[in-house]
């Protein structure tokens, strides 16, 4: 008799910030003065010269975080008992997301994913899709919810017909 691996149905993977939850850290470019919330760096083109000041978003802790209408209204449906949720996010340090989702979340089934201290843009985006990579054979299923359409770009080129990507609206 044949015994063939079963593979976990699904795997469904957030972004944290703007898509499962709104925090009030900041971004700031230091050398310009600048001061940005992440929906509003979402449409700012960082250059050479710019000093990123990433600190609110890498000690951990979450500042008045409040989840998006998309965790109220959606997630749940999107996720059961057995879909294992993947949370990809370029906060290096992870523990207060943890400690955020676990009212959503059965622990047992949460994968948190930190990005690298200062990764931005195409940078992040790669991150993401390489962390998708690294798990792509483990499942059946895979979908993808971001509000950074150069993130669902990175993981569309994966080019894999089970992966599903979906752009989550900005709050």
């Amino acid at each position: 008799m044949t015994k063939f691996k079963v593979l976990p149905h699904k795997l469904c993977i957030f972004d944290f910030d703007d898509t499962l939850a709104t925090t009030d850290a900041k971004i700031k470019i230091t050398n310009k003065k600048l001061v940005f919330s992440t929906k509003e760096f979402a449409d700012y083109h960082p250059t050479v010269e710019d000093v990123l000041d990433l600190s609110d978003f890498e000690n951990g802790k979450l500042i008045n975080p409040q989840p998006t209408n998309f965790l109220i209204t959606e997630f749940k449906s999107i996720i059961d008992g057995n879909t294992d949720v993947m949370i990809l996010t370029a906060r290096p340090d992870t523990g207060g997301i943890k400690e955020f989702l676990s009212a959503w979340v059965d622990p047992s089934h949460l994968i948190i994913v930190g990005g690298r201290r200062g990764a931005t843009g195409k940078e992040l985006a790669d991150l993401k899709k390489n962390a998708i990579l690294e798990r792509i054979d483990k499942y059946e299923n895979i979908l993808f919810f971001d509000d950074s359409i150069t993130n669902i770009k990175a993981v569309d080129s994966i080019n894999n017909p089970k992966i599903k990507t979906r752009l989550v609206k900005k709050p």
